[in-house]
């Protein structure tokens, strides 16, 4: 029984503090990127039917530079967000490790959750729009 209060002990030192560190600053920075992807994403959507007064067709090219532009900004934020997901199960791990850095931990996962929220919400597109967008 003793050990379990020790260990019940270390685990609470071990802990404490970080609740009290927590911020919404951190959430929502950790919220910033994934964010700003979905705000690109849907963007283009408004600007694709806006551009075309319909949704695009299968295999159809976009009719003017900027739109093109709006394109690539779309799929470069997602791809960074896609291969930042990579680090963050490493990040934890090391940031846990260390008093000073465990509540990071949160933070790395608040933004892992983001980034697959902002993954899924894309789903909810229009169909035809997201067939010619993942063509």
């Amino acid at each position: 029984m003793n050990q379990r209060n020790i260990l019940s002990s270390e685990l609470a030192d071990a802990t404490s503090g970080i609740s009290r560190s927590l911020g919404w600053r951190g959430f929502a920075w950790a919220a910033a990127l994934p964010g700003l992807g979905l705000l690109l994403f849907y963007g283009l959507v408004l600007h694709t039917r806006l551009a075309l007064g319909r949704w695009p067709n299968f295999g159809e090219r976009l009719p003017t530079q900027i739109l093109s532009l709006h394109n690539t900004l779309v799929w470069d934020c997602y791809a960074a967000l896609f291969f930042s997901l990579y680090a963050v199960p490493i990040l934890i791990i090391v940031s846990v490790c260390f008093r000073k850095t465990r509540r990071f931990a949160f933070y790395l996962f608040a933004y892992a959750m983001a980034a697959i929220l902002a993954g899924a919400l894309v789903q909810l597109a229009p169909h035809s729009f997201l067939n010619w967008f993942f063509d």
